[in-house]
This record gives structure tokens, sequence and C-alpha cells, in this order.
């Protein structure tokens, strides 16, 4: 085992055994992110960052977008994933990129990364169900508006050749499984 993989396994235990503030966690992870361009270690910068309060300002955005690029360059399938996250939802100051978002997002996966929240579930299906018009479509899937007004919407694109079929169907079932759902509880 050289000395960054010794590092590394250090730093995986501090990780999971102390406060993610611990001033030795903290200076470990900055030394191998500095020395060896670690993912994991930067991965770690980067969580530091988001859970620390000194940096809850978007002029600290760009620190975290670095910390979070760095560990997804490197392959660090969590900082794929976070980096997948912040272009599916226009984070750190930056736009909605479903492209760059699926891109990262699928490296996230085959990576090994498991825990998502059906973002790249959701790009798959637009992709696969043909939806032409894919940034309105996400768009409206992420509103803050009735189910019905969503399928209102869908409605009037099937009819203009925006989206399929089999697009309008997956969505008005997922809408009425979700209504009887909440009517159940």
């Amino acid at each position: 085992m050289n000395e960054e993989e010794k590092l590394v396994a250090k730093l995986k235990n501090l990780y999971e055994t102390r406060h993610l503030f611990d001033p030795e966690l903290h200076e470990l992870a900055s030394h191998l992110e500095m020395e060896f361009k670690n993912p994991y270690a930067s991965y770690i910068e980067y969580e530091i960052c988001v859970n620390d309060p000194d940096f809850d300002d978007p002029d600290s955005d760009w620190v975290k977008y670095e910390y979070l690029k760095q560990a997804a360059d490197g392959g660090h399938p969590e900082g794929l994933f976070g980096l997948g996250c912040t272009y599916f939802y226009g984070e750190f100051g930056y736009e909605i990129d479903w492209e760059l978002a699926f891109i990262y997002l699928s490296q996230a996966s085959a990576a090994g990364f498991t825990n998502d929240s059906g973002e790249l579930k959701l790009l798959r299906d637009a992709m696969q169900d043909g939806v032409v018009v894919l940034n309105d479509y996400l768009k409206v899937m992420h509103m803050d508006i009735p189910d019905a007004v969503k399928i209102q919407q869908f409605k009037i694109w099937l009819d203009e050749g925006k989206i399929t079929k089999k697009a309008f169907k997956r969505n008005k079932k997922i809408f009425n499984d979700v209504k009887k759902l909440m009517k159940d509880l």
C-alpha cells in the first residue's frame, strides 16, 4: 500500500468515526486533496463546505462546486452524483443542464452509486419515451403545481406531437398512483 492509499484509508476511518468538523479530518482531507488531488479527499472537502454555516452564502458556491468537480473528475461515485444533481437542479449558480446531468448521473450509476432520488430514472424515461421538449417537460415535472395541471400540459404536448403516447400514459399512471397512495394514507 502506497502513502496515498494509507492516507485515504485513514481519512475514510476518520470520516466514518469522527465529527465532520474534526480538525484532524479536515487537515488530512486538505493534505490529500492538495498533494495528491485525491477525489475522495475532494469529496470530503465538499461535504465539509456544504455543511459549514460559514459557507452558506452564494459567494462560497464556487468553492463547493470546485471540490465537487474535482471529486467527479476523479471518478468518485458520490462526486459524480453530486455534480449530476448540480446540473439537474441548477445549483451553485449553474443553470439547469439536463444533458450534463444525464452524463454525470449515468457515470455515477456506472461507478456503483445506487442511492439516487430518481433523477437518472426520470431523465432515462423521458429520453426513452421520445420526449421532444425535454427541458420544458422536466421543468413541468419539477414545478410545484397540481398533478392535474401537469397532465393538462402533457395532453397539449401530446396533441402537438411534442411527447409520445407512451410518455403521456407513463406520467398519467405515475400521478394517479401517487394520488391513490396519498388517499390511502
